[in-house]
């Protein structure tokens, strides 16, 4: 994708397949589905290989239907999966938008069209957000994270949000992202348009 130009977040479902639960085996103990910002890695084929918590924590995939169209990259995914003891068995990875902060000149469209701030917290070298974007499903929404500007040792960031031509507010989606936490100073302060005004919120960068 160009450099110049609003990342187009494209969340996509990647593959996955597993056994389905049998309505006649009654007493049989199923856990419960987690979810949990991970990396993921494929292999030259495009699956995946292994996902990496945010704790550090790394664990094999054993799905072999668990795939990309991305081979030997890494990526930023939601994950959902049991885990039992020590084992982790992984269903689903949902790709989020995840970029790094760069120059504001570096940005043809500086748009900050709203969005609902559910959820926002750090975990490892991440900001993660939960956020409810209003849309009728009508083209792309655009993203990018914009450096303003870096004062005493905190660089401040901006959320851009561009809305498609013709994309009404109908309904909300739940959009996942993440800000990758390299930039070389102290601490970002990530600030946020939302309908119910700016929202920033600073965080500690280590």
């Amino acid at each position: 994708m160009a450099r110049h130009t609003l990342y187009i977040l494209s969340v996509m479902l990647l593959a996955f397949c597993f056994a389905g639960c049998d309505d006649d085996s009654d007493g049989d103990y199923y856990p419960s589905l987690l979810t949990d910002f991970v990396t993921a890695e494929t292999d030259n084929k495009g699956i995946v290989s292994k996902v990496t918590f945010d704790d550090g924590a790394m664990y094999n995939v054993t799905k072999q239907s668990i795939s990309s169209e991305m081979p030997d990259t890494t990526l930023r995914c939601l994950a959902i999966y049991t885990k039992e003891g020590a084992v982790y068995d992984f269903y689903q990875l949902k790709l989020v938008f995840s970029d790094e902060a760069r120059p504001a000149d570096q940005f043809k469209d500086r748009s900050v069209a709203p969005v609902k701030m559910v959820s926002q917290w750090k975990s490892g070298k991440y900001v993660n957000m939960h956020l409810g974007v209003m849309t009728t499903g009508n083209g792309k929404h655009e993203y990018g994270f914009s450096i303003d500007s870096v004062v005493s040792k905190t660089t401040y960031v901006s959320l851009l949000h561009k809305r498609p031509e013709g994309d009404a507010e109908s309904y909300t989606q739940d959009v996942y992202m993440s800000l990758p936490l390299t930039l070389e100073t102290d601490s970002v302060c990530l600030s946020v348009n939302t309908y119910d005004g700016l929202v920033s919120r600073e965080y500690n960068i280590e």
